[in-house]
C-alpha cells in the first residue's frame, strides 16, 4: 500500500474503477462484438453462396460476367474467374482482430457451398482486402475481394474510447476535488511538525471537511494550552528564583556580622550551594523562554563556540560536507503550504533556530566534555532531514544505564565525574529542553575516542 493518503485514495478510487471497465469491457467483446461479427460473417458467407449457386446455372462467359457485374454493383463483391490450382490459405494469414474467430465463422458459412476454398488478406492501395478462393471445374478457381471492413465491427473502438476516455475524465474530476480534501490534513500535519519544532503557525486556520476542521480546531487549542503552560511554569520558575535571592543575601549579611568563624565558614558554603541551585533554576527558566526563530549558520556558530573556549582541552572541529546525490526523495505529493509562504532556499548549513538556546545548548555540550577530557571533536553533519552536532571526547564517559537518568533535572552522576567540578545537573536537561523545543533530539553513547559522545539533532 502507499505510504500517503492521496495515493491510497486514487488507489481506493481506481481498483474499482478499472474492475469495472475491465468486466465491462469483456462483456462487450463476449457478447456484442463476438455476435456482430459472426452475422457479418454469416451474411458474406451467404452472399458468396448465392453468387456460386447463380454462376453455376450459367456456362457461358458472358453469363457468368453479368453475374460478376451483378455482385459488384449490388453486394460490394469483386468476383473473377482464374485458371490454375487452388491457392494455399497459409501463404497469407488474416491479421485482424481475433483472426481465428473470424476464420472459423467465415469457414462455417463457406462449408455449406461444398467446395474447398482458402482465405488470406491482401494489401491493395492502402486497404485491406479479404481475398477467398473457391475450387471450380479443375482447373480453374473462382476468387472473391471484399473489403475487411465488412466483416469487422468499428463500434468496439468507439466504445472504448468513450468508456475508458470517460472513466479517465471522471476519475480526473475525482482525483481534483480528493486533492482538496485531502490539503486541509496535509496542512494540519504541517502545522503539528512546525509547532513541534517551535515555530510559529500563527497563520494557520481550519478548514476542509468538518472532521479535519474539529482536529483542526483541537490543534489549536492544544496549542495555545501548551503556550500558555509553559509560560506559567517559565514565569513561576523565575519568580521563585527570584524572590530566595533575598532571604540569600540576608543571611550572607548576618554571617558577615557572625563572629563565630566555624559557623560563618559552614553557612557560606551552603549558601554558595544555594546561590549555584538557584543560578541553575533561572538558567532553566531561560532555557524555557520563548526566542524569536533566527536563519543562523551552524558551521559559523560552531567556529565562534570553539575560538571562545578557555578550557584546557584539545577543540576539534570538523564539517561533513553536503552530499546531494544521498538525499532520499519523498512520494508524497506537492502541496503548496501557506505557513512559510516568503520562505527562502537556506545555504547547506543554515538553520532556522532559537540561535541563543541552541548555543547554549551547545556550550553545555562543550563545556562538559572540557570538564572530564583532554581532547574534543565536534562535527557538524547535515542531510536532507536534520542537522547533526556531534560532540566526542577521551573522557571516562557515562555508563550505559546511566544515560537516561543523566537527562533528568539536577541528577549528578558522582560515581564518574568529579564532584568538586560537577554542576548542579541541569546541563544536559536544559540541553535536552532546547532539543525537544526545536522538535529535535539529544542522544548519548559511546565514543569511539574512548569517552561520551552526544549528538544533538536538529530538524531543518
Amino acid at each position: 500500500m502507499p505510504r500517503s493518503l492521496w495515493w491510497r485514495s486514487v488507489l481506493i478510487i481506481m481498483t474499482p474503477l478499472l474492475l469495472m471497465q475491465i468486466i465491462a469491457s469483456w462483456v462487450f467483446y463476449d457478447r456484442h462484438w463476438q455476435v456482430v461479427t459472426k452475422r457479418l460473417a454469416s451474411s458474406l458467407s451467404s452472399e458468396m453462396h448465392a453468387v456460386v449457386l447463380l454462376v453455376e446455372d450459367r456456362h457461358k462467359a458472358s453469363e457468368q460476367q453479368e453475374v460478376f457485374s451483378l455482385a459488384a454493383h449490388t453486394m460490394s463483391l469483386k468476383v473473377s474467374l482464374h485458371e490454375g490450382a487452388l491457392p494455399s490459405a497459409e501463404a497469407a494469414p488474416l491479421t485482424w482482430l481475433a483472426p481465428t474467430a473470424l476464420r472459423e465463422r467465415l469457414s462455417q458459412g463457406l462449408d455449406k457451398v461444398g467446395r474447398p476454398f482458402s482465405i488470406d488478406e491482401v494489401s491493395q492501395e492502402g486497404e485491406v482486402l479479404v481475398h477467398i478462393a473457391l475450387r471450380w471445374e479443375t482447373p480453374s478457381y473462382l476468387t472473391f475481394w471484399v473489403s475487411r471492413k465488412r466483416l469487422f465491427s468499428t463500434t468496439i473502438y468507439i466504445f472504448l474510447f468513450w468508456f475508458l476516455g470517460a472513466g479517465f475524465l471522471l476519475f480526473g474530476v475525482a482525483g481534483m476535488f480528493w486533492r482538496n480534501q485531502v490539503r486541509p490534513i496535509h496542512r494540519l500535519a504541517l502545522a503539528a511538525e512546525e509547532f513541534g519544532k517551535g515555530r510559529d503557525v500563527e497563520r494557520f486556520k481550519a478548514e476542509g471537511a468538518s472532521e479535519v476542521r474539529q482536529a483542526a480546531t483541537a490543534f489549536i487549542g492544544m496549542r495555545d494550552r501548551l503556550r500558555r503552560q509553559v509560560t506559567q511554569r517559565t514565569s513561576m520558575l523565575a519568580g521563585v528564583s527570584h524572590d530566595l535571592r533575598t532571604p540569600l543575601t540576608r543571611m550572607r549579611l548576618a554571617l558577615a556580622m557572625s563572629s563565630d568563624a566555624e559557623t560563618r565558614e559552614a553557612m557560606e558554603e551552603d549558601i554558595k550551594d544555594m546561590e549555584a541551585m538557584i543560578e541553575g533554576y533561572l538558567s532553566f527558566a531561560r532555557g524555557e523562554g520563548v526566542e524569536a526563530l533566527e536563519r543562523r549558520d551552524l558551521a559559523e556558530m560552531l567556529r565562534r563556540i570553539v575560538e571562545a573556549s578557555t578550557g584546557p582541552s584539545e577543540v576539534q572541529i570538523v564539517i561533513q560536507p553536503v552530499k546531494r546525490s544521498a538525499m532520499p526523495r519523498t512520494n508524497s505529493p506537492d502541496f503548496s503550504s501557506d505557513l512559510e509562504p516568503d520562505a527562502e532556499p537556506m545555504g547547506p548549513y543554515e538553520a532556522l533556530i532559537m540561535p541563543r538556546a541552541v548555543r547554549r545548548a551547545v556550550d553545555n555540550l562543550v563545556s562538559n566534555a572540557q570538564r572530564f577530557a583532554d581532547r574534543i571533536r565536534i562535527t557538524l553533519i547535515t542531510d536532507r532531514q536534520a542537522f547533526t552536532i556531534r560532540v566526542d571526547d577521551d573522557g571516562p564517559g557515562i555508563p550505559a544505564d546511566k544515560r537516561e537518568e543523566v537527562l533528568q533535572p539536577f541528577f549528578r552522576l558522582e560515581e564518574s565525574r568529579n564532584e568538586a567540578t560537577g554542576g548542579v545537573g541541569l546541563g544536559l536537561s536544559i540541553t535536552l529542553d532546547i532539543a525537544l523545543a526545536h522538535g529535535g533530539r539529544l542522544e548519548l553513547g559511546h565514543s569511539p575516542m574512548g569517552g561520551l559522545r552526544a549528538e544533538l539533532v536538529l530538524p531543518r
